[in-house]
């Protein structure tokens, strides 16, 4: 999190994966379950919007937040 935003991070971040041209074989794997066992523990809180701000989208394939 960067000003209360996820942000991405560098393929040379996480040295157990390397960054150059030997890329670890099971590194897309470990993010899958990575996301899995996130959505796992997100899945048992509640989210609500703060009051008095408003949430709009953009138009995409995929629904993002604009702010």
């Amino acid at each position: 999190l960067k000003d209360d935003r996820f942000v991405g991070e560098s393929a040379f971040r996480y040295a157990v994966f390397n960054g150059g041209p030997r890329l670890c074989l099971g590194k897309e794997m470990a993010y899958l379950q990575m996301k899995a066992a996130a959505a796992a523990i997100v899945r048992k809180f509640e989210v609500r919007v703060k009051a008095g701000y408003t949430v709009t989208s953009k138009l995409a394939l995929l629904l993002f937040i604009k702010d």
